[in-house]
């Protein structure tokens, strides 16, 4: 089952320039969240610019 959520403009485009050939989205955000434990409500996104 899949969901849809909805991000801004600029939080998409941050998210797209991190996306790795032939990765998926949820991928992409797994990665950038340090693949987080189902259970993790709050989740940091990490940044190369950290």
């Amino acid at each position: 089952m899949s969901k849809s959520i909805r991000v801004s403009e600029s939080f998409h485009a941050f998210i797209k320039s991190h996306n790795r050939d032939g990765e998926t989205m949820e991928a992409t955000l797994r990665r950038l969240t340090g693949h987080p434990d189902l259970d993790t409500t709050t989740v940091r996104i990490h940044s190369s610019a950290d």
